[in-house]
Parts: structure tokens; C-alpha cells; sequence
């Protein structure tokens, strides 16, 4: 056997994993389906707590649906086989466990699709009275309902009121042809008006018990006032002053009424902003209530810090202060006149970059700046004071020149323009002419 599969590795791990992907798939499907293993099986297996209940018909109810089980709306199970007992249909419920001590002896199951394909659901009002049934009990026909099909109602009717029924629904039709969005309005309306009625339903009945305290509240009143007959002849007196006076001020009421509805156009203004800035500050607040939450725990650390530093500010911190406190009133006199001293030189620098900003300074157009100009005269004056041109270094050597010929370029230079700027340059000697002496100094 080893043999065989070290001889056929390949095909044994590629069969091994269509065995794996094969399991795999069968529970991908299993747990689509909501079934559900037996409790014997390890890791996967479910333990319920089922028992019977007996319906009229068990119509659409079919095991492995996922057909639940609810209670107020809740999935507590699902439904399993159905069978017949003597005539009747026989439900099995299977619920989850945790569920099992809400039911009692007289809960009532009703049968009813959810949907219109007849996908069915229990619903289960658990009771009030009794121990939980036990495991795999049938609970009696008198406790299970089926849903009532259409036809079983019309069914019970005789037929003159079949056909009264009949003419109702063909006049309804009639009647609203393209009118189907404008009933859906309406019957929408139902609903806030049920709800509004149920609330002056209620403020009805707290009136009713106001009108009762009322009535009570004045007996009391009267019963006072006919004791204290004095105090209300003085109250009478004092309210007659008191209307004398709103009296007496009524051009002054007249007036304040007359710029209260401008008072309350101004307010209701004011409370227009202040709803829109409640409107854009919700978000930002509620996104805060997180950090406010979590504050609480911050103070707390930030309290335990202070009480962990208070030894080390009182007997370390503390002290040194102290002690630094002439080391700074020193340093205060000496930072006067650094304080001079400081604002004298930032006076030089300012000068200086300023100085700079002229020379790095390029204006517009074609005039050329201090940058511009300072390498062309680096270049010209490198060049004037330069041993060498562009054919190499100059060749330096000492020039004979008689006292004729001195005396020539002299003569020369002095008749033609152009040539003063070379005799110059040449740095001859002032020449002597022959008729006195005949010699150049």
C-alpha cells in the first residue's frame, strides 16, 4: 500500500484534495440550507429541544427550508418533519435549547406563510401557565392554528354574498382605475391619523383627571376664601389699584404690543440661525461624545500623575528655584545691556543686508544688476594684470630704444591723436634733442 502511493503521489494527494473540496462543499451547502447535524456528531453536530404540535393542515411545510420557528419576532428554532396523527397533522418544532424555558404547557403555535411562494413560519406565543413541556411532547389541535386560506373564507359564504362580493370588487376596480398611487397616499395617511388619535385619546383621558383635580383644587379654594372673607376684600381692593395702574399705563402697553410682532420676527430670525448652526455642530458633537467618554479615564491618570510628582516638584523642583532666583536676578541686569548691545548690531546687520540686497539686486528689463557686472570685471581686470593671452605667457624681455628714436615717437604722438594712450605705455624717457648735447639721459 505505501508502495502503491509513493508510486502514485500525484494522484494520491490530487484525490485526497477533490475528497477535501468535495467535504468542503457539502457543508458550504448544508449551511445554505440551514440543516443542521445530529448532536452526535463531534464539532458539528446540534442538540435541540423538539416537540410536536398538532394543525389543522401542515400544507407547504417542508423539513430543511430553513422554515423557522419565532417568538416576538425572534428565530428561536425551525420546523421539522411533518406526519399525520389520527387525520391531523403532526408538526415537529425543533427550538434551540436556551429557548426551551419560555415555552409553557398552554403556548399556542400559529401556522402562516411569510411570503408569497408559501415559505412557512411557526409562530409561537409561549404561554404563561405551566412547566415546559416535555421532551418530544404533541400539544393538543386546540393549541395549534393554520393559516385561513382565501378560498376557505369565501368558501364559507353563501352565494348571494359571493356575488355581492363579486359586484363590490368589479365597482372597486372600476372605481379606482388610475387611481392606484392616490389610494396608496391615502391609506398611508392611516397611519399617522390612528396615531394622533391615540394621542388625543390619551390627552382626553388626562384632561378628564385634570377637570376632577380641577374641580376638587377650586372646592378647596372656595372653602378657603369663605373662611378668609377679609383677605379677599383686601384682594379685591389691591386688584382694583393694580388694573388701575395697566390702566394708567396703557398707552405704554399699546406700544409695547405694537413692536412685539417685529420683536418676534427678530427672534424668530435668530432661532432660524441658531437651528442651522445646531444642524452643522451635530456631527462635530457627536463625533466629541467618544473623547468626552473617554476623559474620565484621562483626568483620573492625569490626577495619579500630579499626586506621583508632587513629592519630586515640593522637595526637588521647588527648591531649585529658590536657588536659581539670584542667578536670574543677575542675569536680568546683564540682559540690559546685551539688550543695547543686541539692538545696536541688529542696526549693523539691517544696514549690511540691506547693503546686500542692493548689490544682489537685479532690475527689469535690460539694465543688468551688480551680479551681472562684478564677473565681466573680475574677467577684464584678471586679464589686464595677467602674464599671459590666449597664445600662452607672455615672453618677457627688455626693449633698447635710442635717444632718435625716442625723440621720433615723441614727435609722433604729438602730431597724431591715436597714439598718446601707447607712448604712454611704453614709458619712455623725456628725450634730449642732439643740438644740446646729443645725449639721452
Amino acid at each position: 500500500m505505501k508502495h502503491a502511493i509513493k508510486t502514485h503521489m500525484k494522484d494520491f494527494i490530487a484525490i485526497a484534495a477533490l475528497i477535501l473540496i468535495a467535504l468542503m462543499t457539502l457543508l458550504v451547502i448544508l449551511a445554505n440550507q440551514k440543516a443542521a447535524l445530529p448532536s452526535w456528531v463531534p464539532g458539528l453536530g446540534q442538540d435541540f429541544y423538539s416537540i410536536n404540535a398538532q394543525f389543522p393542515t401542515a400544507q407547504a411545510v417542508t423539513p430543511g427550508q430553513g422554515q423557522a420557528a419565532v417568538i416576538a419576532g425572534i428565530n428561536v428554532g425551525k420546523l421539522g418533519a411533518a406526519s399525520i396523527d389520527d387525520g391531523v397533522a403532526k408538526v415537529r418544532i425543533d427550538i434551540d435549547p436556551k429557548y426551551k424555558d419560555l415555552i409553557h404547557s398552554d403556548a399556542e403555535f400559529l401556522l402562516r406563510p411569510k411570503t408569497g411562494l408559501n415559505d412557512m413560519v411557526v409562530e409561537i406565543d409561549p404561554g404563561s401557565e405551566g412547566p415546559p413541556p416535555e421532551e418530544g411532547a404533541t400539544l393538543p389541535l386546540a393549541q395549534g392554528l393554520s393559516n385561513v386560506q382565501l378560498e376557505e373564507f369565501f368558501g364559507t359564504l353563501d352565494k348571494d354574498t359571493q356575488d355581492y362580493i363579486v359586484l363590490l370588487l368589479d365597482g372597486a376596480g372600476e372605481g379606482l382605475a388610475g387611481n392606484g398611487r392616490n389610494l396608496s397616499k391615502t391609506l398611508r395617511r392611516f397611519g399617522p391619523f390612528a396615531e394622533y388619535t391615540a394621542r388625543i385619546n390619551g390627552a382626553l383621558a388626562k384632561r378628564r383627571e385634570n377637570i376632577k383635580n380641577g374641580v376638587h383644587a377650586f372646592s378647596q379654594i372656595a372653602t378657603e376664601l369663605g373662611n378668609n372673607d377679609q383677605a379677599v376684600a383686601d384682594f379685591v381692593t389691591n386688584s382694583k389699584d393694580s388694573l388701575g395702574n395697566f390702566a394708567a399705563e396703557e398707552a405704554s402697553l399699546r406700544q409695547a404690543l405694537q413692536e412685539f410682532p417685529s420683536t418676534l420676527t427678530a427672534a424668530q430670525n435668530g432661532l432660524n440661525k441658531s437651528n442651522r448652526f445646531t444642524v452643522a455642530a451635530r456631527p462635530t458633537l457627536l463625533k466629541l461624545i467618544p473623547g468626552a467618554k473617554n476623559l474620565k479615564s484621562s483626568l483620573i491618570q492625569l490626577q495619579d500623575l500630579a499626586i506621583e510628582t508632587t513629592p519630586t516638584i515640593r522637595d526637588n523642583i521647588r527648591p531649585f528655584t529658590r536657588d536659581t532666583q539670584p542667578v536670574f536676578a543677575d542675569l536680568s541686569n546683564s540682559s540690559k545691556d546685551l539688550k543695547v548691545t543686541s539692538e545696536k548690531t541688529t542696526a549693523v546687520l539691517t544696514e549690511l543686508n540691506q547693503l546686500f540686497d542692493l548689490l544682489a539686486h537685479n532690475p527689469d528689463g535690460d539694465q543688468e544688476g551688480f551680479l551681472f557686472w562684478a564677473p565681466w570685471a573680475n574677467h577684464n581686470l584678471n586679464s589686464a594684470l595677467n602674464g599671459q593671452d590666449a597664445m600662452g605667457p607672455v615672453r618677457r624681455a627688455l626693449g633698447m630704444v635710442t635717444c632718435i628714436t625716442a625723440l621720433r615717437a615723441k614727435q609722433l604722438q604729438d602730431d597724431i591723436p591715436q597714439l598718446p594712450t601707447s607712448y604712454n605705455l611704453a614709458q619712455l624717457p623725456p628725450p634730449t634733442p642732439p643740438a644740446q648735447g646729443g645725449i639721452c639721459p
